[in-house]
């Protein structure tokens, strides 16, 4: 799965789209609510904080019990 999403001034995530899945939709939903939860060191440029537009890809993997 490949996410994409902005990391504002702050550190904090939003705007999370889920740019392709496997099969499609099925963890679309917890990819975004799990990003939405990450924190980043706020991202610079020229010495002040701004947003960023970053990719990620997520696997997901499921254990027998």
């Amino acid at each position: 799965m490949d996410i994409e999403f902005l990391i504002g001034p702050d550190g904090t995530v939003s705007g999370v789209t889920v740019l392709h899945s496997e099969p499609t939709e099925l963890f679309d939903e917890s990819a975004r609510k799990t990003a939405q939860r990450w924190r980043f060191s706020a991202p610079k440029r020229d010495g002040k904080a701004v947003s960023v537009l970053a990719r990620q890809r997520i696997q997901f993997t499921l254990e027998k019990s």
